[in-house]
């Protein structure tokens, strides 16, 4: 069908496949607006998210560049359906990242919601393509940021050559957010902006862990990881175990009793063995060497992206 729609029926085979690159609503936004002297913006408050495989350039560097490209389609194939099936919007990929929107051009009431279960999938397909391919490549590990807020969006270009995508605060904070999951080693960490914009919060399971001034920025900006949902189930049950763990770190942390914090982080190093909590005992040992000011109110700097 498809060959005779290309040799047939040419312009309708472009518009069809031109919705493969850039999604459907968006192009008619495009189409709208071709050839228009000027562009419209919108202001919304959406959900954005940054995807990036980690540790790609030592994956790349252990394949040929014919095995590179079937792993890299088969994994970002993976993790667009997992944003395509809960109405999410794929703005832009650039190599293994993906830049994400729920949602564009409309947006809905149950945006936040959505892209919890979104970057649950895209661990669960990643598992899952990780499972099939054992023997062919180093195991895939993703780092996921989410962050809600207000961002600007329209059609950015010329007459000649547009697209359409968002811009704003929110999708620099968002990056920077997955970026902090190569410290905090969790695979996907949100802010609570987007805690607070959730409906139901407690459907989900989210570790507390702690506030940051991220790089570039200067108020600091509260950050959890999404374990998953919330339940009965034994794995749940586990978890929110180390959530009450991590919520009494903080408490000791943020109170400067720094002794008692590190030794909380130290016992969910060992528990959890995830090398974030390694991350915030060193932090803690830091303070305890050099107390803050007064001004302190229990945030971490970081000095890179």
């Amino acid at each position: 069908m498809e060959r005779l729609l290309k040799k047939e029926y040419r312009d309708q085979w472009i518009l069809h496949s031109s919705r493969r690159l850039t999604g459907r609503d968006a192009l008619e936004k495009l189409l709208e607006q071709t050839g228009s002297p000027g562009f419209s913006v919108e202001k919304n408050k959406v959900v954005v998210m940054f995807a990036d495989m980690r540790g790609f350039t030592r994956i790349s560097e252990g394949l040929q560049p014919e095995e590179l490209i079937t792993l890299l389609n088969a994994y970002l194939t993976s993790m667009i359906r997992a944003v395509n099936g809960q109405d999410g919007y794929v703005v832009q990929i650039q190599g293994d990242a993906i830049l994400a929107v729920f949602s564009l051009p409309e947006t809905r009431p149950d945006d936040p919601e959505r892209s919890m279960l979104s970057g649950l999938t895209m661990l669960e397909q990643n598992e899952r393509l990780n499972n099939r391919n054992l023997d062919v490549h180093p195991v895939i590990n993703i780092g996921i940021g989410m962050h809600y807020g207000e961002v600007v969006t329209g059609l950015i270009g010329s007459p000649l050559k547009r697209s359409y995508t968002m811009i704003g605060d929110v999708v620099n904070t968002a990056s920077r957010i997955e970026g902090l999951t190569k410290v905090l080693g969790f695979p996907i960490l949100v802010t609570l902006d987007l805690k607070l914009a959730l409906h139901e919060p407690g459907q989900y399971l989210f570790m507390p862990l702690g506030k940051y001034i991220l790089y570039g920025k200067k108020e600091a900006i509260s950050i959890f990881a999404l374990l998953g949902a919330a339940g009965e189930d034994p794995q749940a049950l586990h978890q929110t175990r180390w959530v009450r763990n991590a919520e009494e770190a903080f408490v000791f942390f943020e109170n400067r009793d720094f002794d008692a914090a590190i030794k909380k982080f130290s016992e969910l190093a060992h528990m959890t063995k995830i090398s974030g909590f390694d991350y915030l005992v060193k932090q803690s040992y830091h303070f305890q060497k050099e107390p803050p000011g007064p001004e302190w109110e229990g945030s971490i700097t970081l000095d890179n992206k």
